[in-house]
């Protein structure tokens, strides 16, 4: 190394170099005064800033370095320390979070969350603002919250919990660090009930809440915007175990009705619908109706009436009169089927009125 290049990293790493030489009379010098050389020397060199992990612990360790002095140290000083622990003195650890001089890791979150007094913990301004910070929220959104497999489940539980109702985190920050929830949650009704409505989106849309029925259930009394947000968000899931799910007419429709569901995925939903026991002739032929849309061509037209029964399935495959119950939407689905050339007409059946007649 260069003269010119010592000099620089003397004013940079003035207390590391000066530790690391072998300058035995100049580190018991600074050793035996270490408070006149961090006011006179070390805090008065402006570009100071880059003293090493090991020196900048070594410092905060020292039982003769004036508090206040420690705090100076960590307001000017760019460097982090891996692992808050290696502080011995518990009290400077708020500090050390206030000036964002320790990694952002959720190890180093809980040691510093296990500290905090109080029965039912509570993030404190320290702990909030080092979260709030971008770069802080975007390492830990890269994390899980049980990277530690020492760490109890229970714990995790509780933090995150802790997490997600503490108001005074940005809605950019809770969207990052849910990312680092590890579960799935199949009844959220203990864990994660009293949440906002805009962190509990949030949640469904890094599904992070399973499609169960106790999820539904919740959501739909607690949340009932997000009801159907979760079941869109679990899409296939809802597809493969529609008929163990409780879901209403009005699920239905708003299913329908929703642009982020694709027509391939709503025609599946129709099959399912169609062939289920569950619902009546009268429903599946008003979600005919209601999703005709859907039925781009006639082989397609022709294959989810028929699922409806032997009589409609017959529409297209004799040429004898059909007769069905005269309502409106049997004459929806004749009009229909008229302007698709599936059906010459329909009328009134002169013997009977109560009958649609179809040829």
């Amino acid at each position: 190394m260069s003269e010119v290049s010592e000099i620089i990293m003397l004013e940079r790493q003035n207390y590391t170099i000066i530790s690391n030489s072998k300058c035995k009379e100049l580190i018991n010098y600074i050793t035996e005064d270490i408070n006149e050389y961090v006011k006179e020397v070390l805090l008065k060199l402006p570009d100071n800033k880059e003293e090493s992990k090991e020196s900048l612990i070594d410092l905060l360790n020292k039982s003769d370095l004036e508090k206040d002095l420690k705090v100076e140290i960590m307001k000017k000083q760019e460097t982090r320390i891996n692992d808050i622990s290696k502080v011995t003195d518990q009290e400077l650890w708020r500090d050390i979070f206030t000036h964002n001089r320790v990694t952002a890791s959720w190890e180093n979150i809980y040691k510093y969350y296990e500290i905090l007094e109080g029965d039912e913990k509570r993030f404190d301004n320290a702990l909030i603002d080092f979260l709030n910070k971008e770069l802080n929220y975007t390492d830990l959104s890269k994390e899980k919250l049980d990277s530690n497999k020492d760490r109890e489940e229970k714990f995790i539980d509780e933090f995150i919990k802790t997490l997600l109702l503490c108001v005074e985190l940005k809605l950019e920050s809770i969207k990052a660090l849910i990312h680092s929830i590890p579960y799935i949650y199949k009844d959220f009704e203990n864990l994660l009930d009293g949440i906002s409505s805009e962190r509990m989106s949030y949640l469904i849309d890094l599904q992070k809440l399973g499609l169960t029925n106790k999820n539904i259930t919740l959501l739909k009394d607690r949340y009932p915007d997000l009801e159907i947000k979760l079941i869109v968000r679990n899409i296939e899931v809802f597809l493969n175990e529609f008929g163990g799910l409780n879901i209403s007419d009005d699920d239905i429709q708003a299913l329908f009705k929703s642009p982020e569901i694709n027509s391939e995925n709503k025609l599946k939903l129709l099959k399912i619908l169609l062939e289920s026991p569950k619902f009546l002739p009268e429903q599946k032929l008003g979600l005919i109706n209601s999703e005709f849309i859907l039925l781009v061509d006639q082989s397609s037209i022709i294959e989810f009436i028929s699922m409806m029964g032997d009589e409609y399935r017959k529409l297209f495959t004799t040429e004898q009169k059909h007769n069905f119950e005269n309502n409106e939407l049997h004459k929806e689905l004749f009009q229909k089927l008229k302007e698709r050339n599936l059906i010459d007409d329909f009328r009134e059946n002169k013997q009977n009125k109560d009958l649609i007649r179809v040829t």
